[in-house]
């Protein structure tokens, strides 16, 4: 698979970029754990601040081919959070807050594995980091289903097709 492991690889990243990305991420867990304390209030700026933040994030990791995989645990988990954040402005007992923090905690998981991959570049963190991909794949399949059986509550104005449909254009 990676017959020229031991030359110096061609991975192009800017640290700089990165440390920015890693702060940004780490704002938008501060901002939620934030709304989590103040729970009592519902304040749709505090979303709107996440979701700038978020776009933000993906916008950063959209420009590194590298961390494609990232972008993409980054867009399905911020999803989720987000409309975790925005029924609990509408409704400050609609909850869940702890689901979105595990959520968040999971990405920076993803986030660190990524990092102490493209730091210790060698065969041994390679094969750690497929393995690790492993676990995170099973772990998301888990957070999605508790999702959309606890959590999820579908609009009644859109049947689930269209809701697809719409989430899928939203993507691209």
């Amino acid at each position: 698979m990676y017959s020229n492991i031991d030359a110096k690889p061609t991975i192009v990243y800017d640290p700089k970029i990165l440390t920015k990305i890693k702060e940004m991420i780490t704002e938008g867990f501060e901002k939620l754990k934030t709304l989590l304390k103040s729970k009592s209030k519902s304040d749709f700026e505090i979303y709107y601040e996440l979701d700038k933040n978020f776009n933000n994030i993906a916008l950063k990791l959209e420009k590194y081919e590298i961390l494609h995989e990232e972008l993409d645990y980054f867009l399905l988990t911020s999803d989720k959070i987000l409309y975790i954040v925005y029924k609990n402005c509408e409704n400050n007992s609609f909850g869940h807050y702890e689901f979105a923090l595990d959520l968040f905690d999971f990405f920076i998981d993803i986030w660190n594995a990524k990092l102490d991959l493209l730091n210790n570049f060698s065969t041994s963190e390679i094969e750690k980091h497929e393995k690790l991909k492993e676990e995170f794949d099973k772990k998301y399949f888990e957070f999605n289903k508790k999702f959309h059986t606890a959590i999820y509550e579908p609009s009644d104005s859109y049947c689930e097709k269209e809701i697809y449909k719409i989430m899928k254009s939203m993507r691209k």
